[in-house]
């Protein structure tokens, strides 16, 4: 699979969830290395999602923006399918409401 194809199916997997999520686009006055894909999700920090197809590492300057993202309290991952995204997810107890569902994190009785 193609690191497009990836991206495209972890695109339509967040789609079905109550958050918002993007792609980081360096070339609009951003800084390299950063993870392709923001997630925001309510009651979490952010999650940055470095998107690799099977078989290609992170490069040292993307390891090094992980290491940043994670040290300022934010979460940062490689995945290489949807599949990983859902582990990471549920490794650090990350569970998010699928749109128009009111179970989310934020709508839980206190």
């Amino acid at each position: 699979m193609t690191e497009a194809n990836i991206k495209a199916s972890i695109k339509r997997y967040l789609d079905k969830y109550e958050c918002m999520h993007f792609v980081y686009n360096p070339f609009m006055g951003g800084c390299a290395g950063i993870p392709d894909r923001v997630v925001l999700a309510p009651g979490y920090p952010s999650i940055w999602l470095e998107v690799k197809r099977e078989g290609k590492e992170p490069t040292t300057l993307q390891k090094l923006r992980i290491s940043q993202i994670i040290a300022a309290g934010h979460m940062a991952t490689v995945v290489r399918s949807k599949e990983d995204v859902k582990q990471f997810f549920e490794l650090h107890n990350i569970k998010l409401s699928k749109k128009g569902e009111t179970n989310g994190p934020r709508n839980q009785k206190k």
